[in-house]
């Protein structure tokens, strides 16, 4: 983890959330594998973290419950969950425009996008979350429908329609 994964955007996170703290008080929440060159970068930066590993990834639902809001900075994604699960969990995703969030996340109705490799522009948008709790939560519950939308029980239909003729039940 020492060695950044640059289309992942650990540069760009580290940056938005150094402008974030210019005005904020912030506290990361790290999960996962090979944070090693995050966690270094922030160090240097004094901006507090905490790096929790865990043993089950379906124990990722208690700590997206302990944030006030969710980055992907990636320049590059085939998804990712992170997309979903933080809408799925009611909290605020500000995420660069790319894997699926550029199809399920409609900047300023269910959460907040901008360019590839726009660290300021991520910062904006999470101070205006962090000033703007309420007018956040209409954000929130629009979000949350596009999760439930897209769950893995409202996809089988669509897949089965899809595999119709191809593949029988």
């Amino acid at each position: 983890g020492e060695y950044p994964k640059l289309i992942k955007g650990p540069d760009i996170f580290v940056k938005t959330v150094e402008l974030i703290a210019k005005d904020f008080p912030v506290k990361v929440i790290l999960t996962g594998p090979a944070r090693g060159y995050i966690k270094k970068e922030l160090y240097k930066r004094n901006i507090r973290f905490k790096h929790i590993f865990l043993d089950r990834y379906e124990d990722i639902v208690d700590y997206y419950h302990a944030l006030d809001l969710y980055i992907i900075s990636s320049r590059e994604e085939g998804g990712p969950r992170a997309v979903l699960e933080s809408m799925a969990c009611g909290i605020p995703l500000i995420t660069t425009d790319c894997g699926m969030a550029i199809d399920l996340v409609d900047h300023g109705k269910t959460g907040w996008k901008v360019d590839l490799e726009d660290s300021e522009g991520l910062a904006h948008w999470a101070k205006f979350v962090a000033n703007n709790i309420e007018d956040s939560k209409k954000v929130i519950t629009n979000a949350r429908q596009v999760a439930v939308k897209n769950s893995y029980m409202n996809q089988i239909p669509l897949w089965e329609k899809f595999m119709k003729g191809f593949v029988d039940k």
